[in-house]
């Protein structure tokens, strides 16, 4: 008598605790776009809630985060998932990119923080940049990076 192997999943709610709110800092870079699209992709997996974060200067007019929230609201429309999308300022130099994503991660609880290798410093030669690295070291939570 030999008995039949059933394939059994791995619970998923394991991995979705891991992935309950998401943190995804954006700049308008095709790297942070991706680490968007994975975001999404956890969200339709798992449930995840979903927070693009666009860091600007405090001196700067919110008006120039429009398109960055135009693109969001696309990706949202196109996905059906629903995406917060948050502007944070920054006081320079008393505070920094890499800084503020860290606060905006510790103050909302976020599980994990998806972000581009890169911004959009044209660096190509650097695989990855020094805010990505920071947030990686600094970082309260599962860090993804996307490349």
């Amino acid at each position: 008598m030999s008995e039949e192997l059933k394939y059994v999943p791995s619970p998923r709610y394991i991995v979705s605790l891991w992935f309950r709110k998401i943190l995804v800092p954006i700049d308008g870079s095709g790297l942070a776009t991706k680490a968007l699209d994975l975001a999404i992709d956890f969200a339709k997996r798992y449930g995840s809630k979903i927070t693009a974060l666009y860091i600007i200067p405090d001196h700067v007019s919110e008006d120039i985060a429009e398109p960055i929230k135009k693109s969001v609201i696309e990706r949202q429309e196109k996905s059906g998932i629903k995406i917060e999308f948050k502007i944070r300022r920054m006081r320079f130099p008393a505070s920094s990119i890499a800084k503020e994503i860290i606060n905006e991660a510790e103050e909302g609880l976020y599980d994990a923080i998806l972000l581009g290798a890169r911004g959009l410093s044209g660096e190509e030669e650097i695989p990855i940049g020094s805010i990505a690295t920071a947030v990686a070291i600094l970082a309260p939570c599962t860090v993804i990076i996307v490349r």
